[in-house]
């Protein structure tokens, strides 16, 4: 899957394909996937963060089973809007 700016991933998203949406946590990945008119994500699932070959494992079970056709990062803000390795 290759990385895209904004207006090029737009562009790329296959028609009636869904995007995965990502929360990276240091215990767990939140995960919501979108539906095929990419108009709402809804919250699927949370993966407790074990190993990260069980982690890929388990994230690649769900882009099998969504047919994802994108990923969409979490990047954590504080509420300055600055990065912080935890926004809580």
């Amino acid at each position: 899957m290759p990385i895209f700016k904004l207006d090029e991933f737009l562009l790329n998203i296959l028609p009636k394909k869904r995007l995965i949406g990502i929360d990276p946590g240091t215990k767990t990945l939140g995960i919501a996937v979108s539906n095929t008119d990419l108009t709402v994500a809804s919250p699927i699932k949370t993966i407790k963060r074990k190993k990260l070959a069980s982690d890929i494992n388990e994230l690649l079970s769900v882009f099998n089973y969504y047919d994802i056709a994108g990923l969409i990062m979490g990047w954590p803000l504080n509420i300055c809007l600055l990065y912080t390795s935890d926004a809580a």
